[in-house]
């Protein structure tokens, strides 16, 4: 786990100050974690355009005075890039932008459908001997529908590829794999893919299905 405090100066404050004043509640965030055995491998404070690491010690790469979020305008999205060492395509708007849930018209259909499978597949979840098979299903499904995204022509641009995406992944198929990926152990499982070959289709599979987060609980299932 990453740990992200993020928060602007107060009047006549600067962010350096902002960083030590934290400095308390990340450390009690890391032992809560850890005490839970979830380690935290690094906590960033965020504030007046610069971030701080509060596990590295080497000036050489975390000086005191902080890094530079680089672009105007960035956030804890620029932080998380910067660390994951992921170089960013176009700007971080546009970025945010391929994660955003639909607002168009194909949006009241993917709702319907999460409403559909939520009445069937939550109890399955919240049934112990049901939720063995709902994770097989989910992940035999998100499996199929990472070939089926290797396997389309590719195409230029970033909005052309997402939309190809969005046409190669049904409603019911993105409701089901939403619902299903709310169990913790098999959201676990399908984020191992993020390592080797898997990668680049599960990445694509995890944006489709933010764009496909909406309705009235989309804020739920994106935080989940």
């Amino acid at each position: 786990m990453v740990a992200y405090l993020c928060q602007e100066p107060g009047r006549g404050e600067s962010g350096r100050e902002v960083m030590e004043r934290l400095r308390p509640l990340a450390q009690q965030l890391r032992v809560e974690c850890g005490s839970r055995d979830v380690p935290v491998i690094e906590a960033l404070c965020i504030s007046d355009g610069r971030f701080w690491s509060y596990c590295c010690v080497s000036e050489a790469c975390c000086p005191p005075e902080g890094q530079s979020m680089g672009l105007p305008g960035t956030s804890v999205l620029a932080a998380a890039a910067t660390y994951a060492g992921l170089q960013v395509r176009g700007t971080l708007r546009e970025l945010r932008a391929r994660l955003m849930p639909w607002e168009n018209a194909a949006a009241l259909a993917q709702e319907i459908a999460l409403d559909t499978a939520g009445m069937a597949i939550v109890p399955r979840i919240l049934d112990e001997a049901g939720r063995a098979g709902v994770a097989a299903e989910t992940l035999e499904l998100a499996e199929q529908i990472m070939r089926r995204f290797e396997q389309a022509p590719s195409v230029s641009g970033i909005l052309t590829a997402d939309l190809r995406d969005d046409q190669l992944l049904g409603h019911d198929e993105a409701a089901s794999l939403i619902l299903g990926l709310q169990d913790r152990t098999t959201r676990d499982r399908a984020a191992e893919w993020m390592e080797g070959d898997a990668a680049g289709p599960a990445l694509r599979l995890w944006r489709a299905l933010a764009r496909r987060c909406v309705g009235r609980t989309a804020n739920t299932r994106r935080r989940r």
